[in-house]
């Protein structure tokens, strides 16, 4: 095969390779299977605004009102609970709120839920709705992969052996790096997402990993189901975030002159085929192991009636041809071997290939970095991380052919965060651009709503019934509030109980918590409302929160070990409402999520209040200290 077209093949196979990962990357990062047609049709009218005034109207008349304005299908379960409270009085006012959020507030004066169906609503009782499970299939390869940006992939399983105690991301037993840590995913998933719905402690829902499509399949109710795209989601979103926010560090800051190494990779011919990879160079070019004697006799067998002095001549003529050959080569300076020449032009047409591809600014004349191709071998001078991105392009172009020569503990596939690699400096931790939020910023009714509350007022008022009081807040900052008669009814409180208070410039946050406080009650903002409920019934609303954390468990680059997550979780558990996590009985729940830099959180809304401000404390002690420059 001529130069041009081995260049010809490489530049080909290239092409299939990045065409083949893009397409899988995309389909891998999707954040929740796709529904059905109908079940799409629902799902867009529950985010649909709505508005309405429902004064002692029946359960079913609300539900014809929705049927009617949003053109979808409602159907109400024949059940005794359902039954029971069709003709329930409804007193609610609310606008501008999505459908999904007006439903679960009038379904909850009831004790009712919804399950999304194909092309149709459900109306059923708490309990049913527990019940039916529905079965999806999660795409997580890029969540459960080791070579990902926050942690080394695991080392080759010789080098376990070889290097036992300078491995300190050794590998789970039960992991490996062909089916990726589904164990950690999963463990997060049931300590987070609805903990008492598991098979594992009784409860109906199950959850088991796929190895070979790389997917998790979750058997859970749709409300667990939506928990968990949102989740998944979150850390797809943090992981992003906090990557761009280090690149864009290295980029503002003043460019490091990174040392230069030089390293050989030596291609060998492999024993056998290796499937590592969707394309492989043809056979005969490399890894092609047949021997000239079995090829010969594949030859005469195929020939069948060929005469054997024809063939016996052959055989004696192929001495003398095999040693001319070899005097031709031995005159040229080639190798006798025509597989080793073959091996040689791969490694001429690589070494010509890899500055077009790979950091074209490094390579001379622009750059330092050289590569040159000598025999069956790539001499290659360049940075660390350049270093990592020419070996792993070798092996994926060439299974068969592995670049034997660029060994260590890590192998090529080192992160671009690893501690000590230089290759991604982080940001300073209080800079804008470190992502410091557990979400996305809160848009429309919510965002309304906090942004209201920040604002500073007076609040005096002397026995005046509590209903009033948050009617008046409710029109001085044009927000909708919602009282959960079942929360008060906990703490065995009225809406008309006499409220007396004097307060002065505060926020209205500040003023209302410690209005409610008093009275045994809180707030919250869900379902597009200023939820007010009871201390008791808050306990148990729980919600979840992914916070972004690498640049508070990194240690400095020279740090011999990595990502120190278990002392900042310690630190949480203890100074932050130590009696509510679930290690001492409590409902909240605190798991590190390695391959997102991130601690998923399970909390009530005023413990992830406590959570965010003790993270924004620690950033701010570190930038005054002058840590992580």
């Amino acid at each position: 095969m001529s130069r041009s077209l081995v260049r010809v093949v490489l530049g080909a196979g290239i092409c299939i390779a990045f065409a083949c990962v893009a397409s899988a990357v995309e389909q891998e990062t999707a954040s929740r299977p796709l529904p059905s047609a109908g079940q799409s049709r629902i799902l867009a009218a529950l985010d649909q605004p709505t508005e309405f005034d429902f004064q002692e109207r029946s359960l079913g008349d609300v539900v014809d009102y929705f049927k009617q304005k949003h053109e979808i299908q409602i159907v109400l379960a024949n059940k005794g609970e359902v039954d029971a409270a069709v003709n329930s009085s409804i007193n609610l006012t609310f606008k501008n709120i999505r459908l999904r959020s007006a439903l679960r507030l009038v379904l909850r004066q009831v004790d009712l839920s919804y399950v999304v169906g194909d092309g149709y609503l459900l109306i059923t009782s708490t309990t049913e709705a527990e019940n039916k499970l529905g079965v999806k299939v999660y795409p997580v390869h890029d969540l459960v992969t080791y070579d990902s940006e926050f942690r080394p992939a695991p080392p080759p399983r010789d080098e376990v052996d070889r290097f036992p105690t300078n491995n300190p991301f050794a590998m789970k037993p039960q992991s490996t790096p062909e089916t990726g840590d589904f164990p950690s995913l999963i463990d997060m998933i049931t300590s987070i997402v609805g903990p008492l719905t598991w098979d594992e402690v009784g409860g109906p829902g199950s959850i088991t990993d796929n190895a070979h499509s790389q997917a998790i399949a979750v058997s859970q109710t749709d409300d667990i189901h939506e928990e968990i795209v949102v989740l998944l989601a979150a850390l797809r979103r943090v992981r992003d975030q906090q990557i761009a926010a280090a690149k864009a560090t290295t980029r503002s800051e003043t460019p490091e002159k990174k040392p230069l190494k030089v390293r050989a990779y030596r291609l060998l011919r492999g024993p056998k085929p290796m499937q590592k990879s969707g394309w492989r160079p043809p056979v005969g070019v490399a890894g092609d192991v047949r021997q000239p004697q079995a090829a010969q006799a594949r030859a005469e067998k195929q020939a069948g009636s060929e005469p054997s002095g024809a063939a016996g001549a052959a055989k004696e003529s192929a001495p003398a041809k095999d040693t001319a050959s070899a005097a031709g080569a031995d005159d040229k300076g080639a190798p006798a071997d025509a597989a080793d020449s073959k091996l040689e032009s791969w490694a001429e047409t690589i070494a010509e290939l890899v500055p077009e591809m790979i950091e074209r600014e490094s390579w001379q004349p622009s750059g330092e970095g050289m590569i040159r191709a000598i025999g069956a071998g790539v001499v290659v001078r360049n940075t660390e991380e350049v270093h990592c991105r020419v070996a792993k392009l070798m092996a994926e172009l060439l299974p068969d052919c592995v670049p034997m020569d660029y060994t260590g503990p890590w192998g090529p596939w080192r992160a671009a965060l690893q501690p000590g690699n230089g290759a991604v400096r982080l940001a300073p931790a209080t800079t804008d651009n470190w992502p410091q939020r557990a979400e996305p910023r809160p848009s429309g009714a919510e965002a309304h709503i906090e942004e209201a509350l920040l604002q500073k007022g007076d609040l005096e008022f002397t026995e005046v019934p509590l209903i009033d009081v948050l009617r008046r807040i409710a029109d001085e900052r044009q927000v909708q509030f919602y009282i959960d008669q079942r929360g008060f009814a906990k703490v065995d409180r009225g809406t008309d109980i006499p409220v007396t208070c004097s307060l002065k410039g505060l926020s209205y946050k500040t003023a209302l918590t410690l209005l409610l406080d008093e009275l045994d009650l809180v707030y919250s903002i869900r379902d597009d409302v200023l939820f007010i409920t009871g201390k008791t019934e808050a306990a148990d609303m729980l919600s979840t929160k992914v916070y972004p954390v690498f640049d508070l468990v990194i240690g400095p680059p020279a740090a011999p070990a990595g990502p120190d997550f278990a002392s900042l979780i310690d630190n949480m558990t203890t100074n932050i409402a130590p009696t509510s996590w679930d290690e001492v009985g409590g409902p909240g729940a605190i798991k590190e999520f390695r391959n997102s830099g991130a601690l998923v959180i399970l909390q009530t809304a005023a413990i992830h209040e406590e959570i965010a401000e003790y993270l924004k404390a620690l950033r701010e002690t570190r930038t005054a200290q002058g840590a992580g420059r």
